[in-house]
């Protein structure tokens, strides 16, 4: 073998081992640009998709009965598994979301075909970079449909409110030492040029109290408060699903 043929194998052998290395270099880029979690494996595993079984009133029997026997399946799981069951859902199937579940009150319902997962967030807030704008905020999964509101919605208009952690921020300077992750209450809190107007409302009391947050000290201007007594709900002597098998019934335990 020549010396100019060595030398032209040698140049095509490094050519190769470079290209190599800038293939792997890129791969690596990729991956940490997406700041994949630890547990990538594991959340793939749980990111199955899962067939869904799209019910509705006056559909055939064997939609009905399908629907039925998925939710027969659930229900027994009890709230804390089917609540963990809808945050795997919400992580794999939005995972630009940010989701927290402490962000949310949650509940569970479910009638004779479907099991839902609501979250109620705790605190609305309307910044100002975002004022007239109709913001969402709260979610639900229907587990059986495999369906997540409000993103799955014909009339969903993009405006899912995601705080970034500036907005995070200014919540808590907002909310002071008002805790906002109380089941009964809903914390609104509006950004204005010099200060934050919070509303505290108790859902079940139907009341509230409200105060200013000044930006520049923080100091609290409280405002007129408001209480009233709920009207009870009629009394109903049998249960709701011994009414109506579409009929929403909770899931506490």
């Amino acid at each position: 073998m020549t010396l100019l043929r060595k030398i032209n194998i040698l140049f095509l052998l490094g050519c190769f081992s470079l290209l190599s290395c800038m293939t792997t270099g890129n791969k690596t880029g990729n991956k940490n640009a997406v700041n994949k979690p630890e547990n990538s494996v594991k959340t793939k595993e749980s990111c199955t998709k899962k067939e869904s079984v799209m019910y509705y009133r006056g559909a055939p029997q064997e939609i009905l009965d399908a629907a039925r026997a998925e939710a027969n399946k659930i229900k027994p799981l009890g709230k804390a598994a089917i609540i963990e069951l809808a945050n795997q859902r919400l992580s794999c199937s939005r995972p630009d979301l940010q989701f927290s579940p402490s962000d949310y009150h949650i509940t569970v319902q479910a009638n004779a075909f479907e099991v839902q997962v609501k979250y109620r967030s705790y605190v609305r807030y309307y910044p100002a970079r975002l004022k007239g704008e109709e913001l969402d905020y709260d979610l639900s999964v229907d587990l059986i449909a495999s369906k997540i509101e409000p993103f799955d919605s014909v009339f969903f208009r993009g405006n899912f409110f995601v705080a970034t952690e500036e907005d995070r921020k200014n919540i808590r300077f907002a909310a002071g030492d008002i805790v906002p992750q109380l089941a009964d209450y809903t914390m609104y809190i509006v950004e204005h040029e010099k200060h934050y107007g919070v509303t505290n409302e108790n859902r079940n009391g139907y009341g509230f109290f409200q105060w200013e947050t000044v930006k520049a000290t923080g100091e609290r201007i409280k405002k007129p408060t408001l209480s009233a007594i709920p009207v009870p709900p009629p009394y109903i002597d049998q249960p709701p699903s011994a009414l109506d098998s579409y009929q929403w019934v909770p899931i506490y335990d």
